[in-house]
């Protein structure tokens, strides 16, 4: 019940409890006890995404040792459980501060700036379902694996299936239009073909 009621006072940055807090000196400005709840709320919070950060960083370095496919599912876990998040960003930018003066190349090094990569990419998707929908269909294992997630997401909302189905029809003009200029960006381009055959056939099964 306390943790409950901790984590609703601590959302969206911690401003609920400032508000809160806020109201309760504005009645009572010498009240002490309100300033030193604040304090013990906010310092439990900060050990406990501390904990939770080197956890996750803990399982992403697991996952880097067996290969990209292992660390392409971990991300897709951790953004599901909400986890790429501001804490997370602010611990892997210390850790990176930190093996600066090693001079990099590492494992650890190359680790660390791809997670800062991936919650960069997790912000920018946010409130964007069509675009996360993409991402993850892209990171799907094989052709099979991709049509399966897509029947899966597309059979939620008639409408998602069509914003979704204008969206990946402009995402593939768009990499047509500005030409493959490597291997990885025609590879990009096949897939995202590939993606966009996949709704309109999920499509066409659907009703109208």
């Amino acid at each position: 019940m306390l943790a409950a009621k901790r984590e609703q006072l601590l959302a969206d940055e911690g401003r609920a409890l400032d508000a809160v807090a806020a109201r309760r000196l504005a009645a009572d400005p010498t009240d002490e006890r309100v300033v030193g709840a604040v304090a013990l709320v906010k310092g439990f919070a900060r050990m406990e995404q501390q904990l939770r950060s080197r956890e996750t960083m803990r399982d992403v370095l697991r996952a880097a040792t067996l290969g990209d496919h292992a660390v392409d599912g971990c991300f897709s876990e951790l953004a599901r459980d909400g986890r790429l998040d501001g804490p997370l960003k602010r611990y892997v930018d210390d850790l990176i501060a930190q093996q600066a003066p090693k001079g990099g190349g590492a494992l650890l090094d190359r680790v660390l700036e791809i997670v800062r990569d991936r919650i960069k990419a997790e912000d920018q998707m946010r409130g964007n379902d069509e675009l996360r929908c993409l991402a993850a269909a892209l990171r799907c294992a094989d052709d099979a694996a991709t049509l399966a997630f897509l029947q899966d997401q597309l059979a939620t909302s008639l409408d998602f299936a069509a914003r979704f189905d204008a969206y990946v029809a402009d995402a593939a003009l768009f990499l047509e239009s500005s030409g493959a200029a490597t291997s990885a960006d025609e590879a990009r381009l096949d897939r995202v073909r590939a993606i966009r055959d996949f709704v309109v056939e999920i499509r066409r099964g659907m009703p109208v």
